[in-house]
């Protein structure tokens, strides 16, 4: 098999034959199938009847109208940054879903990701009309870092910050909720108001991001230090650490102001909450 002739598909774009070029997650972040696995009729109907809706996937030969190693193409602009949305949102649902299964962050899907973002820097509308739509609750979390990351590096444009800040700016921005795989899912998508020990646990998320990233070197210190302090206010009354305006870079506040903007615009569980 040429394994240069990755693709990552809609699920109903599958057929059999292909075989499993990532491993395959269901939306609680259990594996349904590992990498290497050559799919037939059954394991396909399985995988739609469980909600899984795209899947990377290696194929003897190149599929018409679609390019090694990316997604569905169409004619459309729009339609084109609609797929490529879609296959970030699942790269990075797939970091946070090994992070959750008790492995160390994937920085090379990370930065596959991230690349992918950066390249969007010209596409303001479509980000716009993206982050515009409504997301299921499950799902928010991964859509919600992918928005933060588009809005922080276009913030970061309408700065003039220098390409490699705007790149760190995105990659905190990408990051900034990494610690929520720490949280509890019946914590993260309680519908109701949460109880005092549970906000508190909710609010540890940064500090479990930070930890997460902290020691990694493709990380820049920067970066990890926004991560930690996004949820920091100008008069010190955010967390964890309580600091004041001068005390906070300039990548902290950005994100602040991505987080906030996409979350007005979220339908989440927790919409409304401290977080």
């Amino acid at each position: 098999m040429k394994k240069d002739n990755k693709y990552h598909l809609s699920i109903d774009s599958v057929k059999p034959g292909m075989t499993t070029a990532e491993v395959v997650f269901n939306k609680f972040g259990s594996v349904v199938l590992w990498d290497g696995i050559l799919l037939d009729d059954a394991m396909i109907t399985r995988l739609k009847t469980m909600g899984v809706q795209n899947i990377s996937v290696f194929s003897d030969e190149p599929i018409e109208g679609i390019s090694a190693a990316g997604s569905e193409t169409s004619g459309s602009v729009s339609q084109q940054f609609t797929l490529d949305y879609e296959r970030d949102a699942h790269g990075i649902k797939q970091v946070f879903y090994e992070i959750s299964s008790g492995r160390s962050l994937n920085v090379e899907a990370t930065e596959q990701v991230l690349s992918s973002v950066v390249e969007k820097s010209g596409e303001n509308r479509s980000i716009i009309n993206s982050i515009m739509q409504v997301r299921t609750i499950d799902e928010y979390t991964y859509y919600h870092s992918l928005n933060v990351s588009m809005l922080c590096m276009l913030i970061g444009k309408w700065l003039k910050l220098d390409d490699m800040n705007v790149r760190k700016l995105a990659q905190a921005g990408l990051l900034h909720d990494v610690g929520k795989t720490r949280i509890p899912l019946t914590i993260l998508n309680k519908p109701g108001k949460l109880t005092h020990s549970e906000l508190v646990e909710m609010r540890r998320h940064s500090e479990y991001g930070y930890s997460l990233v902290s020691d990694i070197r493709e990380i820049p210190p920067e970066v990890a230090v926004a991560v930690l302090t996004h949820h920091e206010k100008e008069d010190g009354s955010g967390y964890p650490l309580g600091l004041t305006g001068e005390k906070l870079n300039l990548f902290s506040k950005i994100i602040t102001v991505a987080d906030i903007f996409d979350a007005m615009t979220a339908n989440r569980s927790y919409k409304g909450k401290d977080t």
